[in-house]
């Protein structure tokens, strides 16, 4: 039964890191990996990838949705005021434009979420709402995060678990 809540807890625990950013996933990839059988160990790190790629959906959907509902994303028909500029909003703007060119485009968009999600820049979290917003492709979304996600969390457990067996 413990293996089972081993695993249940690490699904779960993937959903709650992948929507709210103070929970760090990784640390706790590194605990199962310490604490759990090899087996365990690399169950548990699937059911973590599968649990984030359902929260970072759950960002993704309601990213899309408000978007659609607040027109974000459309041209304003030169009513937008520009910020008054300053080198950092200037770079800010300047990067989100790249970041939401990149996630537009069919290519260029699944390769930057699988950077996001195995590397971690840019960061996850925000491209998981920038790809929702750029109408990204939900599936190639999901398969991206679960693909950069379970490497990441492999790269993380394997030598812990090597070390801890």
């Amino acid at each position: 039964m413990s293996d089972l809540l081993t695993v249940l807890s690490a699904l779960g625990f993937g959903v709650l890191s992948s929507i709210i950013p103070l929970f760090n996933s990784e640390l706790y990839v590194g605990v199962v990996a310490a604490a759990a059988r090899p087996q365990i160990t690399a169950i548990a790190v699937l059911a973590m990838a599968v649990g984030t790629v359902a929260g970072k959906l759950f960002l993704f959907v309601l990213a899309s949705r408000g978007s659609e509902k607040f027109g974000v994303g459309k041209a304003m028909n030169g009513e937008e005021k520009p910020l008054p500029a300053t080198r950092f909003k200037l770079w800010l703007r300047q990067t989100s434009d790249l970041l939401m060119a990149w996630l537009g485009d069919s290519r260029l968009g699944p390769l930057t979420i699988l950077l996001a999600a195995s590397v971690g820049i840019p960061p996850l979290f925000v491209v998981a709402v920038m790809a929702g917003v750029a109408r990204q492709n939900i599936v190639l979304f999901a398969v991206a995060v679960f693909v950069g996600r379970l490497a990441r969390f492999a790269v993380v457990a394997v030598p812990i678990a090597l070390a801890a067996h």
